[in-house]
């Protein structure tokens, strides 16, 4: 007689089932975010990647939801703003002479002069093209804080003869006005008789004001946003450069603290938490530029073959970061930076694109 029995699965043997399948999810969830990571290493495995192909080196160059944009020669002749997307599909706007942008939300703000005049112009996306301001005197700047953009002009002098004292020289006057809107209004007036907006943070503007003469000086100011008194905050010899950083820092490019040849050693300066000027990094090669990424403040110099330089401290020597062989830097942005083949000597420039070191 043949007997049949059936076994019945007990409880240790179901919770033994339940650990190995969850165990099996579990390593199933870990395979596909290796293969993610792999594949993402391997889209820049064979170095930079091509981006785009222009007439001049980028000048002022950011990122802003993966659109790089900078202008080239932007003093003329055929000054041009241009807007590349993350496939490097380019879009230009032309001018005679460019003196600055922002980008604001998906607004593109510039200033521009076109024949004689100087206008503030907004961009949108779609093409269509607004003046928010227009005028005979040069303008600079622009930045732009939620709706409403922000810019300096000059002022004509006093008296019509070219006088040397401020109150009757030419001065400069920065302006405001809705995003969308022909009209503006004046926040503050300044005695230097040219200046940029190089920041807002804090419900504070922050502008560069350029005093002529030789070798002249920069003088950094704070205006507050609904206008009142200019505060000067630091200075500089010579023509400098400054940032505002997303904590709200100043810093700027400066002559060397250290070295005797202020020809081609410069420093960083910030303006410190006990409100006073203090060197971050010195001597680095001059010439270079700022900029503020979500890596950290890194400075560019302007050497043939420039190198990359991430924020340091004042008590030791910079030290250069390292790029792809064969690459120097160009700028830097959110999660990327443009680079260029290090043996470039005319146009047109070939950028290449890698995630930021």
């Amino acid at each position: 007689m043949i007997i049949s029995t059936s076994v019945q699965p007990d409880d240790t043997s179901k919770r033994a089932f339940s650990v190995r399948s969850k165990n099996a999810n579990y390593a199933i969830l870990v395979l596909v975010t290796v293969i993610i990571i792999l594949a993402a290493r391997a889209l820049f495995a064979g170095g930079p990647r091509s981006f785009a192909q222009i007439g001049s080196l980028p000048i002022g160059a950011i990122r802003r939801a993966g659109i790089w944009y900078w202008m080239e020669n932007p003093q003329g002749p055929h000054a041009q703003l241009v807007r590349a997307d993350e496939n490097g599909k380019i879009t230009r706007r032309e001018a005679d002479v460019i003196t600055g942008f922002d980008v604001a939300g998906d607004t593109l703000v510039y200033i521009a002069r076109k024949g004689n005049s100087w206008s503030g112009l907004i961009a949108r996306t779609d093409g269509r093209e607004e003046v928010v301001w227009s005028g005979p005197n040069e303008a600079w700047g622009p930045k732009g804080q939620g709706n409403t953009a922000y810019w300096s002009v000059q002022i004509p002098p006093s008296v019509s003869d070219k006088s040397s004292l401020p109150p009757l020289a030419p001065g400069l006057q920065i302006l405001s006005g809705p995003i969308g809107s022909a009209k503006s209004a004046v926040v503050a007036k300044l005695l230097e008789r040219e200046g940029s907006i190089i920041g807002i943070h804090s419900g504070k503007i922050y502008l560069a004001a350029y005093r002529s003469g030789s070798p002249g000086s920069t003088a950094f100011y704070t205006v507050p946003l609904t206008g009142g008194t200019p505060q000067r905050i630091a200075g500089e010899a010579g023509r400098s450069l400054g940032i505002v950083t997303r904590d709200g820092t100043l810093m700027w490019i400066g002559q060397s603290r250290e070295s005797s040849d202020e020809v081609t050693v410069s420093c960083i300066r910030r303006i410190g938490s006990d409100g006073k000027a203090e060197t971050v990094m010195d001597w680095l090669p001059r010439n270079g530029e700022l900029f503020d990424t979500d890596h950290g403040v890194y400075y560019v110099d302007g050497g043939a073959q420039p190198s990359l330089w991430p924020l340091g401290t004042a008590d030791r020597l910079p030290r250069p970061a390292s790029v792809s062989k064969g690459f120097a830097p160009v700028a830097l942005g959110e999660g990327e930076i443009l680079l260029r083949p290090d043996n470039l000597v005319l146009a047109p420039v070939s950028l290449f694109k890698a995630p930021l070191p």
